[in-house]
């Protein structure tokens, strides 16, 4: 019954809550009523002549309940459900009416006739037959009444999965995706094979569709130069498999347009097609998106596995072979996006249940040519070289394809067929050769020109025009020349008959280069309209500059379709001039690039502003801005867009011997810097700011006599992204709210003051840029680091076994691999940068670079592995340990497969031989033995020489230089470095460095880590003396963490250097940096800070320091109102507690010369720094103290924690004890907090076990509460003016538990706020409100508002880390690295910051 699909469909479907409620209710009273209809039919023959007449009755209430079931149906849904499916409603009623009106008939002729029979009967005697009769008719049509019931439900259930299915479609809009199908409209132009051509290459490509053999290779490579037909051929295929419902998926990459040639947008895209072969399918597909609706912007792994993989395996519904079309790989925009691609097919198609076959096609580029040529592709695809197809046999099908063409255009032009002569068509094959775009491009010159007839067009192709030479491209090159000399001849032709004027012909020839050298070198396609706008060219111009160019190029009628090269061989013809040596034809690149360059700073200079999707606050997240696609497609148009994007590159393809260029970037840097980079990040391009104005500081250092002001303006620019890069991704505002206020006093902030939407930051700004170039935040420990071979990546292993890597370049996070269980102790690339293998333990791990997934596991060393090198070719690594059995092992890194063990070393190399390196023809091996180093031959394994010397001792370092002359050995006790000349065996140098030692891949630099003072330093090796200093060194710094922990690498070119000084972050320098802030006293850089206080008022901050080396203390004053110079003392005790009066008159200090006591509490007035009372404690440390509101009484909390502390209350003026408080407040893990309250008469200790309150004068305890079960008790900051009550904040130790606030024993129960223990707090309106450092921001939470307030510098960071940052009055104080502090005016930022609130959810959903 159809009742009971649709209550099937209802239950296993995922339609809307309330749909699934209404159709239930539907569904049980049909159920109903179908069951009261089949009771007459079952009765006898006598019952029914009895009971005609109450049976029609119970017809005719059938009748009356299937109407008001039916509108129950219709009216219990909501208005927005019933809007929603208003069309298939009344498609649903109308059938249902039609059911109804079906029904009523019958029953009015059933009543007539019932009516009949009664009378029949009465009158006269109806045989039984007739009455039998009768009774079937009646039956029948009840019958047929029920079944045309079921047919309105089926409708029903229809229209059911027609709304489920507009439903997915439209979630599944949430997935970012590219116009990249076979018959998008990007691709209008596009056809396929013409019928009989190409036939052996299809026929073999179908044999390979349709083979049934297992070892049928699921990918197929279709191979080939440019315009040999292979996008038509698979436009052919993808055409013909969609027609039988074969196609899963198509996607055609293209060089000239942005969405395709992202491979961030391919596997989104298929997913889109493929959710179309059945509903079940889509159904998973649209989970994937739902459960993360993000997953557009992931890697390009996760996009797979959760697209694709994932919901493939899970369906059920495949009926066969699906096929997935790849065309024109090579045009994918990055080497590194077309490689992953491979590699993703070739990892994860063999795991996917369902039959999958993938046609993918490109040019024998290298790169792509070596991914198939790997193990892993290679066991799994077919390589098929179109180029390698006999001629004949292409030759036939270009002559049939011109055959074919050709007499359509006789045909179109009256001329006789056949057409041409099979002379003519003979000459044309053969200038075609293999090359199928000669043909095609042929046809469509012959047949769109306007002037002259189709045979002379034929005969303009078939002149001896190509030029001398061998070149495989002679001959298109030649049909290219013919195809723009005519478009030039015939514009000449037509400007002469309009006007005479040769000034006119001489402009439109102008504008006809200036279009098409455009056209040629654009990054992205642009309308006629927009390039129009980019170039300030005439309105319609592009259009009549390209009239005669269809057959190279596809211009549309629209002004606003996008001009595009039908093949991109046209754009290697015209740029190159060996190939197009014709002046009025080829297009120079670098002026060209000036013409789009000057354009993209006129559009920027022009059209840029501040603000452009007229947000109106900048303290909001991009992510946070409503319809921000909508806004940017309003506010920034195309051709703003391509100027924000393409600046740089135009710019740095130019001369820069262009005066008016220069003169344009020096006005571009006056006035739009932070409106562009701005447009940038709203654009999700932050990072092309940072390569872009790399890009132009480069370029106009080379303009004659550049601005000294403009190069400081593109230093600064270039500092500030790169230092506040991580902000600028996320918001665009993050310019002015943080990256302005916490720059250095530079010329770029000095220019841009009026930008600054609040001057929040009051002191703590550094005098100029870091001397490196930017910094790398990691959550764990620093252990290995590495660069890629070609400089573009970082990798970084950590002490929890994590593994990231990051954009060489930029910093910017790739990707994060899945953590190991050990500490990774190294990290390499392979030589192409496509995997990286880190090492843990005894086990080395192969990942792939580009989307993390791990690739092989290399394992069976029993002892941990020491080093691992890769071969050349990228295929073969060796690693080496301390095993017992053996030192060496050879791997292929492909599948990890273990391919040799070298032999075991005698006793007394034991713990040399781990240490490894490979030459850089990978034809030796080295690996360190006692008093030297031993030099393996790879291919025979075979020792070749040893190079000892008796004092090197164990080699703990061998490094092969790129001159694959030089061999570097360090020993590890002798702290000596040795240089060989390894083929000849000779020592060249040996130098004595303390200290760890980092080799450049060069060999022309050295940095060396000084391990007791930190100091880390570059050294040329050539001299082998110090050319600079990274760091400087401090005494006593080994115990912060520079140890042998620490990490170095340099880049490939020797250019930058990356180092982990401190554990938990990177920095990077780059050669040549400068700076144009003041210069910086390198003296404070020798003290850290040990204990700070600011007062109540926020008016005094006062901060201990520690001098490194142990050369005693200084203690900072600062007056935080008139921003006066700090003011020291120096001191040879050590200081361990500070605190200020609440008016900031006075401050206390605790100070031990031994640090055991005993414990100095002294006063300290505030202006001239004279103390004014002192006390001695004997033993006890300070572990708390405060003052009265009015700063005459002090109370000190001397204990240890664990145990408890004595309260002690001190009157600062008479310098006396007053009444000793009996007894003792229990303190466990956390200091006390102290306060005074009730006029000064009581006070008040909290800590993690109790609280305690006492009476001062008679000193006996009044309150106290059992805390047993807190992480910490806390006494908020007290209002003397209002005398405003302390409130007791008690932090629970269960997970997930709330927060209690207690006015001392009354307390009130507060929502969870997930609250760091080191945030600040205060009492605002009764109610506390919290601070805290998460991730990079400063955060604000209370029991109603949670919202961040701003990015936070790192050194800023490291302060709340170490619970160095007070909340006093207006000011948030940070104790600064340096012996400096920080200070925001936090109530300044509070106040621009109200427009920002977010729920709990919101704000937990980014952590």
């Amino acid at each position: 019954m159809y009742i009971h699909k649709v209550a099937s469909q209802t239950s296993h479907g995922t339609i809307r809550p309330d749909l699934e409620e209404r159709i239930a209710c539907f569904v049980k009273d049909l159920n109903a009523m179908a069951a009261r209809a089949k009771e007459p039919l079952r009765a006898g023959i006598g019952r029914k002549f009895l009971m005609n007449k109450e049976y029609g009755s119970v017809v005719t209430q059938l009748n009356a309940d299937l109407h008001r079931a039916i509108q129950e149906f219709m009216m219990k849904g909501g208005a927005a459900t019933e809007a929603a499916v208003e069309e298939i409603l009344q498609s649903v009623q109308a059938g249902f009416s039609a059911t109804r009106s079906e029904v009523k008939t019958t029953c009015a002729e059933l009543s007539y006739e019932i009516a009949g029979v009664s009378e029949r009967v009465y009158w006269t005697q109806m045989g039984v037959q007739e009455l039998n009769q009768h009774t079937r008719t009646w039956s029948d049509q009840v019958t047929t009444s029920l079944y045309k019931i079921d047919v309105g439900l089926t409708g029903v259930s229809d229209d059911v999965r027609r709304v489920e299915a507009a439903a997915l479609d439209q979630r599944l809009l949430l997935l970012p995706r590219a116009h990249a199908r076979y018959d998008s409209q990007s691709r209008q132009d596009a056809h396929g094979c013409l019928k009989g051509t190409r036939k052996k290459v299809l026929e073999e490509i179908y044999d390979w569709i349709n083979s049934e053999d297992p070892k049928s290779p699921p990918i197929l490579w279709l191979c080939g130069l440019a315009g040999i037909g292979k996008s038509t051929i698979a436009h052919t295929i993808a055409e013909e498999t969609d027609a039988d419902g074969r196609l899963g998926a198509s996607f055609f990459f293209a060089r000239d347009q942005a969405g395709r040639r992202n491979p961030q947008l391919v596997y989104p895209t298929i997913a889109s097609q493929l959710a179309r072969l059945d509903l079940e399918l889509k159904k998973l597909i649209v989970a994937a998106v739902e459960r993360d609706h993000e997953i557009g912007t992931l890697v390009m792994k996760k996009q797979f596995e959760k697209l694709i993989s994932e919901p493939l395996a899970a369906w059920r519904g495949a009926r066969g072979t699906i096929i997935i079309v790849m065309d024109a790989l090579d045009e994918c925009s990055l080497d590194s996006g077309a490689e992953e691609i491979l590699i993703r097919w070739a990892t994860e198609l063999p795991k996917i249940p369902v039959p999958l076959k993938v046609l993918i096609t490109s040019r024998p580029e290298f790169h792509i040519r070596r991914k198939f040529q790997s193990l892993t592709l290679r066991s799994i695809s077919r390589p098929y070289i179109l180029h390698d197809i006999e001629k004949s046999v292409v030759k036939e099908d270009i002559e049939m394809f011109l055959r074919h063409r050709l007499n359509q255009i006789a045909e179109d032009n009256d001329i006789q067929t056949p057409w041409p002569g099979e002379a003519a068509l003979g000459a044309l094959v053969d200038k075609a050769g293999i090359l199928f775009i000669f043909a095609s491009t042929a046809v469509k010159f012959i047949q769109n020109g306007k002037r002259k007839d189709p045979e002379a067009r034929l005969g303009l192709v078939l002149q001896d025009s190509a030029s001398k030479g061998g070149s495989q491209f002679r001959e298109i090159d030649a049909l290219y020349t013919q195809v723009l000399r005519y478009a030039l001849s015939v514009d000449k032709e037509e400007e002469e008959e309009d006007d005479d004027d040769d000034d006119e012909q001489d402009s439109m020839q102008e504008a006809f280069g200036t279009v098409l050298g455009a056209v040629i070198l654009l990054r992205d396609p642009l309308s006629s309209r927009s390039l129009e706008s980019l170039l300030s060219l005439n309105h319609g111009i592009t259009q009549i500059a390209l009239r005669h160019l269809h057959s190279v190029l596809i211009v549309p009628e629209s002004v606003d379709g996008e001009i595009r090269l039908l093949h991109p061989s046209f754009r290697d013809f015209l740029t190159s001039p060996k190939r197009c040596p014709d002046p009025s034809l080829h297009v120079a690149p670098p002026e060209n690039h000036a013409r789009l360059a000057g354009g993209c700073l006129d559009v920027l200079l022009n059209q840029l502003k501040h603000d452009p999707c007229q947000v109106q606050n900048v303290w909001l997240d991009n992510a946070e801005i409503p319809d921000l696609p909508h806004r940017l497609e309003e506010s920034v148009p195309s051709h703003l867009r391509y100027a924000c994007r393409h600046l740089a590159f135009h710019l740095s393809q130019a001369s820069s011997n262009n005066k008016r260029l220069a003169d344009l970037v020096e006005a571009f840097c006056n006035s739009q810097f932070l409106m562009w980079i701005e447009t940038l990040s709203l654009l999700g391009e932050a990072d092309n700011a940072i390569m872009s104005l790399r890009a132009i500081q480069d370029w106009y250092k080379n303009v004659p006599n550049p601005l000294h002001e403009t190069l400081e303006l593109l230093h600064d620019a270039n500092r500030m992204v790169m230092e506040f890069g991580r902000g600028i991704r996320r918001s665009s505002g993050h310019i002015y709210t943080s990256a302005l206020p916490f720059s250095p006093p530079c010329r770029l902030k000095r220019h841009y003051r009026q930008a600054l939407p609040s001057n929040y930051v009051i002191r703590g700004l550094p005098n100029f840029w870091s001397p490196d170039s930017y910094t790398i935040e990691l959550p764990a420990a620093v252990r290995s680091i590495t660069y890629s071979c070609d400089g573009s990546m970082i990798a970084v292993g950590t002490q929890d076994g994590g593994i990231f890597i990051f954009n060489g370049l930029t910093g910017a996070d790739i990707i994060t691999c899945k953590k190991a269980k050990e500490a990774i102790v190294s990290v390499t690339f392979t030589p192409d940068g496509t995997r990286v293998a880190s090492i843990a333990g005894n086990k080395a791990i192969v990942w792939d670079a580009i989307t993390g997934a791990l690739l092989v596991t290399l394992e069976g060393h029993k002892t941990s592995i020491q080093s691992i090198a890769f071969a050349s070719d990228g295929i073969n690594a060796v690693t080496g340990s301390n095993d017992a059995s053996f030192m060496l092992s050879v791997w292929n890194s492909l599948d990890g497969n273990l391919i040799s063990n070298r032999r075991r070393p005698t006793w007394r190399d034991w713990w040399c031989s781990a240490i490894i390196g490979l030459s850089p023809d990978t034809l030796t091996i080295a690996r360190g033995i006692e008093d030297g180093v031993e030099l393996w031959d790879w291919e025979s394994d075979r020792p070749l020489k040893r190079l000892t010397r008796e004092t090197l001792g164990c080699c703990e370092k061998v490094v092969f230089l790129k001159d694959n002359l030089r061999l570097i050995a360090r020993s590890e006790g002798k702290h000596a470095i040795y240089v060989w000349d390894y083929l000849a065996g000779t020592l060249l140098r040996t130098v004595v460095i303390y200290g760890e030692i980092y080799i450049s891949p060069s060999g022309s630099q050295m940095a060396r880590v000084c391990l007791t003072s930190g100091e880390v330093q570059i050294w040329d090796t050539e001299t082998w003396s110090i050319a600079r200093v990274l760091i400087k060194g401090k005494e006593g710094r080994l115990s912060q963490g520079l140890s042998r922990l620490s990490s170095l690498a340099f880049s490939p070119k020797d250019n930058s250097v990356a180092f982990s000084p401190r554990m938990k972050y990177i920095q990077v320098w780059e050669d040549g940096l400068s700076h144009s802030g003041s210069t910086n006293s390198l003296h404070d850089d020798e003290v850290e800070p040990q204990a700070l206080a600011v007062s109540a008022d926020g008016s005094l901050a006062v901060c201990s320091l520690s001098i490194l080396g142990g050369k005693g203390t200084q203690l900072k004053v600062w007056d935080l109102v008139n921003g006066s110079p700090p003011r020291t003392i120096n001191f040879r005790e050590s200081f361990g507690f500070l605190t200020c009066s609440p008016d900031g008159r006075v401050f206390m200090s605790v100070k031990s010369l031994t640090g055991v006591g005993p414990y100095i509490v002294t006063i300290w007035e505030r202006n001239d720094l004279q103390d004014i009372a002192t006390w001695e404690f004997d033993s006890d440390p300070c572990q708390g103290a405060c003052f009265s509101c009015d700063g005459n009484l002090l109370a000190t909390a001397f204990g240890y924690t664990g145990v408890s502390a004595r309260i002690t209350v001190l009157a600062t003026t008479s310098r006396n004890f007053l009444t000793p408080l009996n007894g003792r407040c229990r303190i466990g893990n956390s200091k006390p907090e102290l306060a005074f309250r009730s006029g000064n008469t009581q006070i008040m200790c909290a800590s993690d076990l109790e609280c305690c309150i006492w009476d001062i004068k008679v000193g006996s305890c009044l309150f106290t509460f059992d805390m047993i079960k807190a992480d910490a008790g806390r006494v908020l900051p007290h209002d003397c003016l209002s005398e405003q009550e302390h409130i007791l904040v008690i932090e629970s130790r269960c997970s997930g538990s709330p927060f209690r606030i207690a006015r001392f024993s009354a307390f009130v129960k507060v929502e969870h706020l997930n609250v760091n223990q080191l945030a600040v707090v205060r009492v605002i309106d009764g109610q506390p409100v919290f601070l805290e450092v998460r991730d990079d921001t400063l955060w604000e939470f209370s029991q109603f508002t949670e919202r961040p307030l701003g990015w936070i510098p790192i050194s800023w960071r490291r302060a709340f880390d170490c619970g160095d940052m007070i909340w006093s009055g207006p000011a948030l104080v940070f104790a600064l690295q340096g012996g400096d502090i920080g200070v925001l005016d936090i109530e300044s930022l509070r106040r621009d910051c109200t427009s920002i609130k977010r729920t709990r959810a919101q704000s937990y959903a980014q952590f």
